[in-house]
């Protein structure tokens, strides 16, 4: 017959091992994340916002040992970095890019052309009227070549263009300030620019909806022109902003061989998943 002492036994020996099982995770999990659970198959990515780029060493503790990639928010976006002609911001991008490189992360750029958070003055002269062609050209040129090439060799990927295709039926081209003065050739000139400077950084056109049927065609066939164009577009970014019930796998799957097939690589740059239903069914960025 088993004592009620060995009993007791046991049990405290039990709850010791539990807590030393705990202990072991807990430590290792200090040492490990993310990251490098999946560093034999993809990079694991976090966009950095202001609270990490502004000094909250908790939140940058938690980024550096569960992600091996970053994007940034806002700090390399036109108007935050560049609000007016003569003027510069590169204390939030320097840390961003300084944290990235410290950690030997994976370093995104993001965006050097996108139709948000730019400066009026940019598209227009002091009259409200649209800058001419060969102007905005030397604008974009300015513009792409001292972000670039401040951070040559550090960031290794550049969404070089954001969202330039629409929403509406058949998803055209979107009417951007960009567009109707350069047509689709922002695009191109942006691309280069961007490669000219640093010929080595990955380069990228990034959209959401793409994961689906109709924008994901109008993506494909927008990639295959600037291919055609010798435009150098090296990768595709599918924003993935996702609900728990839709896209299906299979649309999912169908939009990664198709850019695939392309010669592009595939990323998923943002990523969400939202669990309550879609009551607006409107699958836009402008809400």
């Amino acid at each position: 017959m088993i004592s009620r002492r060995t009993i007791l036994q046991g049990i405290g020996a039990g709850a010791l091992l539990a807590q030393v099982s705990s202990n072991a995770l807990a430590a290792a999990m200090k040492r490990t994340g993310l990251k490098d659970y999946y560093a034999k198959d993809f990079k694991i990515g976090a966009a950095v916002g202001s609270d990490i780029l502004h000094g909250d060493k908790e939140l940058e503790g938690i980024l550096v040992r569960e992600f091996s990639s970053t994007t940034p928010e806002n700090c390399l976006k036109w108007e935050p970095v560049h609000p007016n002609a003569d003027t510069w911001n590169w204390a939030d991008a320097d840390t961003y890019v300084d944290i990235g490189t410290r950690n030997h992360m994976y370093v995104v750029g993001h965006c050097l052309a996108w139709h948000s958070q730019v400066p009026n003055s940019v598209f227009k002269n002091a009259s409200g009227d649209y800058v001419s062609a060969d102007e905005l050209k030397k604008k974009m040129t300015d513009h792409i070549s001292t972000v670039v090439g401040r951070y040559k060799s550090r960031i290794n990927a550049w969404d070089a263009v954001n969202e330039a295709i629409g929403d509406e039926p058949g998803n055209p081209m979107r009417k951007s300030h960009y567009f109707n003065i350069l047509g689709e050739q922002f695009i191109d000139h942006a691309f280069h620019v961007a490669h000219e400077v640093d010929p080595a950084v990955h380069l990228m056109y990034n959209d959401y909806g793409t994961e689906r049927t109709g924008k994901r065609e109008a993506c494909v066939a927008l990639l295959k022109r600037l291919k055609d164009r010798g435009v150098p577009v090296q990768g595709v970014g599918i924003q993935a902003h996702l609900h728990i019930d839709e896209p299906s796998v299979d649309e999912i799957e169908k939009s990664i061989v198709d850019f695939a097939a392309l010669g592009l690589r595939v990323h998923f740059t943002e990523l969400d998943i939202d669990v309550l239903p879609n009551v607006w069914k409107i699958p836009v960025a402008d809400i």
